[in-house]
């Protein structure tokens, strides 16, 4: 019998980098919440940042772990002048950045090499309506996160809990891990998203003389009214949402929503230039998008029908319905599926986990819940962290393989492929040094492989092999151009030492049509000299360029 899934997560990741590749993260985090893109902004370390009532506030978020125990406390300490607590979304957000953070320390330690610097950003929720081929819609609710990391690198994730009815397998597949195939008829999205989007997409891309700047400030101005007329508050169990309608066309797909939110974010970043600024000096340049981007599901089963003791019975019984969802087609005959099933990466028995270069999936069995009990939190975080953090990993290991890939091109001399090479050094040292596990080590190198990693690597080494060669090329060529140039100057430097102590000398001596005026005998000897050099000269370079044939 097909499974049926009774609990369940889907995290949709979106994966690009910026450029230039430095963000400031601080900065960052306290404009994305600023601007109303996001409810609440916390940093690795703990740094955080979010509104109540239309004003930033922010503190430090201080998590405190008990080694002996295993439980974890986090608190907020508010800066000066800061009186008010997040409350709200804003408060559940905080709570679930800190146990991204508590999670991040059990799986790789408090003192790994990656990932680089980042900040989570919580943008609230979304409400997307699919139309189905029936004309029928229904309602689908997502909860976008944002992670920006300070070598550039741009994450985002839309997070999809599961009804609390059981979901068939085929339903399971086709609505949630092929959600990305889906055009949505209607999006509703926060009111800072809808008003920023429209002005990081005439402001990036364009620039624009002072009229047709204050012709956009007067347009922007109607269109944050029209965005605030059309807001609606939507209560969520126990939070409220302003949402406004964001798109009335049947063209939108999860790929296009995360593409505006990953545009959006990257003009918040870049520290665009608002209100009189921008009329009087125009935008700056600002931060753009890479040339390439993924889309992956990352799927967790929690509970579902049949769920066996180990994760090697539930590989047993349900290893080709895995497959299926992995290969996200649910119709897959039981023996191919089999063979599709890759190895579970994991060592032990209480969960297992299958990655592949299109999807992650990770199921519990009976005695990993049972071991998780006293560690159970509403929202799974206990479940769910731990595993997104690895597969924020490997997204953030893979994305950061690539912007390296893309950027080979702009390299220009020896000196910036040696600096990359020593970086990709460093990075593949810290790679191989995530976490102080070695069988998350393992698990993680296991799945970059299966994203291609090494393949991309080999690539990314022909191509700074490559680049080495042209710039030694290049650098040889202007060396030789130089010392040309440097031979011309100090040939000419020569001529009148050369006309006065060679050339007059020996046309005294052989009296050959002596002239009477100085300055002409100096004027025709200085033309002797140049011509002798211009002689030399010539013949150096030809037999140069003769040896060199």
């Amino acid at each position: 019998m097909a499974l049926e899934i009774q609990e369940w997560e889907i995290w949709h990741a979106y994966t690009t980098y910026l450029e230039p590749a430095v963000i400031d993260l601080d900065g960052s985090a306290r404009r994305l919440v600023a601007s109303g893109l996001a409810e609440c902004a916390m940093l690795n370390d703990g740094r955080t940042y979010w509104r109540s009532n239309s004003a930033v506030c922010s503190g430090s978020t201080v998590i405190e772990v008990d080694s002996l125990g295993g439980r974890s406390t986090f608190r907020l300490d508010l800066d000066d002048g800061c009186k008010a607590r997040p409350h709200g979304f804003a408060l559940e957000a905080w709570g679930q950045a800190s146990y991204f953070l508590i999670s991040e320390r059990r799986v790789l330690g408090d003192d790994t090499s990656l990932p680089a610097p980042y900040l989570r950003a919580y943008l609230g929720k979304c409400v997307l309506a699919p139309t189905l081929e029936d004309k029928a819609s229904s309602h689908l609710t997502l909860y976008p996160v944002l992670l920006a990391y300070g070598s550039g690198v741009l994450m985002v994730e839309f997070r999809m809990i599961g009804p609390k009815t059981a979901t068939p397998l085929a339903d399971f597949i086709a609505g949630g891990v092929n959600l990305f195939k889906y055009k949505f008829g209607h999006v509703e999205v926060s009111p800072g998203l809808a008003a920023l989007a429209t002005r990081a997409y005439y402001q990036s891309v364009h620039k624009w003389n002072f009229i047709r700047r204050l012709q956009l400030m007067r347009l922007q101005v109607g269109h944050d009214m029209a965005v605030k007329q059309r807001t609606t508050r939507q209560t969520d169990g126990d939070f409220f949402f302003d949402l406004v309608p964001f798109s009335g066309t049947e063209t939108d797909d999860l790929a296009s929503i995360a593409a505006t939110i990953s545009h959006t974010a990257a003009f918040v970043i870049g520290r665009p230039r608002v209100g009189l600024a921008f009329l009087l000096l125009g935008q700056r340049p600002l931060l753009l998008l890479g040339e390439f981007w993924t889309g992956r599901p990352h799927i967790h089963l929690v509970r579902f029908r049949e769920q066996c003791n180990t994760a090697s019975e539930n590989e047993a019984r349900h290893g080709s319905d895995f497959a299926r969802i992995l290969s996200r087609v649910p119709v897959l005959g039981d023996a191919e599926a089999k063979r599709m099933l890759p190895k579970d990466a994991r060592l032990f028995q209480d969960y297992s986990a299958y990655i592949t270069s299109a999807s992650t999936l990770w199921v519990w069995s009976m005695d990993g819940l049972s071991e998780q009990e006293p560690w159970m939190d509403p929202n799974r975080g206990n479940l769910i962290y731990e595993r997104q953090v690895l597969a924020e990993l490997l997204e953030y290991g893979y994305m950061l393989h690539r912007s390296l890939y893309h950027r080979v091109e702009a390299l220009s001399t020896t000196a910036e492929v040696i600096a990359v090479r020593r970086a990709i050094l460093h990075l593949r040292l810290r790679m191989r040094e995530a976490s102080h596990s070695g069988e998350i080590r393992e698990l993680l190198e296991n799945g970059w492989n299966e994203l291609g990693l090494t393949d991309l690597a080999s690539e990314i080494d022909a191509g700074l092999e490559l680049r080495a060669s042209e710039a030694r090329s290049m650098e040889a060529l202007r060396s030789t151009r130089v010392g040309w140039a440097l031979a011309i100057v100090f040939g000419f430097v020569a001529v009148p030492t050369l006309a006065d102590q060679v050339i007059q000398p020996i046309w005294k001596l052989t009296r050959f049509h002596i002239v009477a005026d100085p300055s002409l005998t100096t004027v025709i000897s200085d033309g002797i000299a140049v011509f002798m050099v211009l002689l030399v000269l010539i013949v150096a370079l030809f037999a140069l360029s003769r040896r060199g044939m």
